[in-house]
Formats: structure tokens, C-alpha cells, sequence
């Protein structure tokens, strides 16, 4: 009962941060969209600044769930394979989360406490990518990740602006 209290609230605050942005929504909002009184909200979380850090901490829960399988597979253009659809998956079923980091890291001054933590999630992904082209043989291996990884954020973003008509 607890920890679906908790998730209530954090479901209701990613949806209202998404939709609404973080600066413009309210504490009061977010109990209402959960069901939950401030009191349990304050329970949780001292302030909005931590509702915003347990979302990022369920986002990295999440995407380590679904690396841990992609991580077993030994053949690295496989791998890159599962990389590329997880993501693809992950961005037309969470736009809530896309929605939430790309906002973040276009506005990461406004988040200082979490600045550091994006920064250092943000920039593990590129060694990975880095890694297995290397392995592929493919030439300039880090260039070429950074492509991948823009291109997957872009792709995230496209699928934020045109929602269901981007295919």
C-alpha cells in the first residue's frame, strides 16, 4: 500500500511535469491527480525537487531493467541490434519520460541538483555505443557514436512534437 502510494504520486507528477512542466505545476496538483493528501506527498518527498529525482530514479531502475538482458548477448551487432529497438520501444511507450528528459536537459540550470546526474547518465551512453562499433570494426568508432546517440534524441524528440503520427 505504501510503495503504491508513492508510485501514485510519481506517476501523477511525471504526467503533470510532462504536460504541464515542472515550473508550472503545483504540489496541490499533483495530490489531486493522485488521489493522496499533502501530507503523504510531503511524507515522501520534502519538496517538487525530489518528486523530479524519484522520477529520474525510476527512469534509471527502468533502463537498467532493460539493459541487463541486452548486455548477455555476445554478438555486438546483435546487441546494438536491441539497443536501437529497445529504444525505439521504450520512446513510443514512455513519451512521458522522453517528454520529462528532453525538457531537463534543455533546462538543466533550473535543476542544478540534478545537473550532475544527467550530465553523468547522458554521458555513459556513449562509451557503450563507442564499444560496440569498435567491436563491429567500424571506423572512428566514438564519431560515429555520438551520431547514434543524436539521432536517437532526435528521434525522441520527433516522436514528442508529432505523438502518434510519427511512425
Amino acid at each position: 500500500m505504501r510503495n503504491q502510494s508513492r508510485e501514485a504520486i510519481l506517476d501523477a507528477a511525471m504526467e503533470l511535469f510532462a504536460t504541464q512542466g515542472f515550473h508550472n505545476t503545483s504540489i496541490s496538483q499533483i495530490t489531486k491527480k493522485a488521489g493522496v493528501s499533502k501530507g503523504l506527498v510531503y511524507n515522501y518527498f520534502e519538496k517538487k525537487e525530489d518528486l523530479m529525482k524519484g522520477i529520474m530514479m525510476r527512469l534509471v531502475s527502468e533502463g537498467e531493467h532493460i539493459w541487463l538482458p541486452i548486455s548477455r548477448e555476445p554478438d555486438p551487432k546483435k546487441r546494438l541490434i536491441l539497443i536501437i529497438d529497445a529504444t525505439f520501444d521504450y520512446i513510443s511507450r514512455k513519451r512521458e519520460y522522453v517528454r520529462i528528459m528532453t525538457g531537463l536537459a534543455l533546462q538543466m540550470q533550473d535543476f542544478p541538483e540534478l545537473e550532475d546526474f544527467i550530465k553523468v547518465r547522458y554521458t555513459q551512453e556513449l562509451p557503450v555505443y563507442a564499444t560496440l562499433l569498435e567491436e563491429i570494426g567500424i571506423p572512428h568508432p566514438r564519431e560515429e557514436a555520438i551520431l547514434i546517440a543524436a539521432m536517437l534524441d532526435g528521434i525522441g524528440m520527433q516522436s514528442i512534437v508529432l505523438g502518434d503520427a510519427y511512425d
